[in-house]
């Protein structure tokens, strides 16, 4: 036992490390010194794109008008286990204090991703509708 433990450190010498740990820790330490120290610094002042939470209720501002504003809610359904939107009738105003504030893209985006019910001729405009051109079922 001593003779197999002497040729052991003969051949890997004062260390006790197979040479592809050796490998394998160098490899760490470059893919550390590649990558930094794991915080994120960002150039710009972009805002993060984060996903909307379920159950709480979002403001989105009308795209055609920006002096009104809709409230848009994911909600989870418990008997399909799919998530509903709640899209209510634009309100006048700005969005209140407490409401986070979403866009338009990043509410559509995140119904697809969830495969949410929702109409596909859905907009969030405040005035949906041309006053020019009559309304469907209307005689011009």
């Amino acid at each position: 036992m001593k003779r197999s433990w002497k040729q052991l450190q003969e051949r890997y010498g004062s260390r006790h490390v197979h040479p592809s740990m050796l490998v394998y820790e160098q490899t760490l330490i470059n893919l550390v010194d590649a990558t930094g120290d794991g915080n994120s610094y960002r150039d710009d002042s972009r805002p993060l794109t984060t996903r909307l939470k379920a159950n709480e209720v979002y403001g989105v501002k009308c795209p055609d008008n920006d002096h009104y504003f809709r409230s848009v809610m994911l909600k989870r359904n418990d008997l399909s286990g799919k998530f509903q939107v709640f899209i209510s009738n634009p309100v006048a105003g700005d969005i209140p204090p407490g409401m986070p504030e979403a866009s338009q893209e990043q509410v559509f985006k995140q119904i697809r991703q969830m495969n949410a019910g929702l109409v596909a001729d859905a907009e969030l405009k405040a005035f949906p509708f041309n006053t020019n051109q009559p309304l469907p079922g209307q005689i011009e």
